[in-house]
């Protein structure tokens, strides 16, 4: 069997609803996404490092177990999470192929932590690191911003630092300046604000 033909292979037991074992409930309006658990424990911490009795140990999940003997699968609520980011995880987690974007990136790699899946974390790093430029700086620090406004909180994964000489940059102002390191993207936008996310 060559290697596209067990990707594709892969990627069919990722939507196969009939043998998945694991309902994720995402998001507000509570799409729902299968899963298999063994791929799940092959992939991701959150599923391996799970203890005796614990299904997984993913941040601010609720798990509903289906009863013993009972053919329902295992039901997982992510109400912060989005579903079609979450879809696109799965399928990574399946096959290793994903599409990353700028407006998303964070997005993915806040995922990637919650998940435990350190090379796709790396991955999103690498994204950032290899894409940055001024014409997307503001692009990366608008996505971060929302995704802690709508937490309610930094999270964990990374923060985000501004020291303001003018004005809050906002979404479609251009980058003047961007300087980068592994764990630090730092860059001057107009209006003279100054603006750093930095991976933790």
């Amino acid at each position: 069997m060559s290697l596209p033909q067990l990707i594709d292979d892969l990627q069919r037991l990722s939507e196969d609803q009939d043998s998945a074992d694991l309902v994720f409930i995402c998001g507000r309006d509570e799409r729902i996404i299968y899963a298999h658990r063994l791929m799940l424990m092959a992939r991701c911490k959150s599923f391996k490092t799970a203890k005796r009795g614990e299904v997984c140990r993913i941040p601010g999940c609720t798990v509903s177990p289906a009863a013993p003997g009972a053919s329902a699968p295992t039901t997982i609520r992510l109400p912060h999470v989005n579903p079609d980011l979450f879809r696109q995880f799965i399928l990574y987690v399946y096959t290793a192929k994903l599409v990353l974007q700028d407006s998303q990136v964070f997005q993915m790699m806040m995922m990637a932590q919650d998940m435990g899946v350190v090379e796709l974390r790396t991955a999103c790093e690498d994204h950032v690191i290899s894409t940055l430029s001024v014409d997307n700086a503001c692009t990366f620090l608008t996505a971060v911003m929302d995704i802690h406004e709508k937490a309610g909180r930094q999270h964990k994964s990374f923060n985000t630092i501004s020291n303001v000489a003018g004005k809050q940059p906002q979404a479609g102002i251009t980058a003047e300046k961007v300087s980068v390191t592994r764990n630090r993207y730092a860059y001057r936008c107009g209006g003279g604000a100054r603006c750093a996310i930095e991976i933790t």
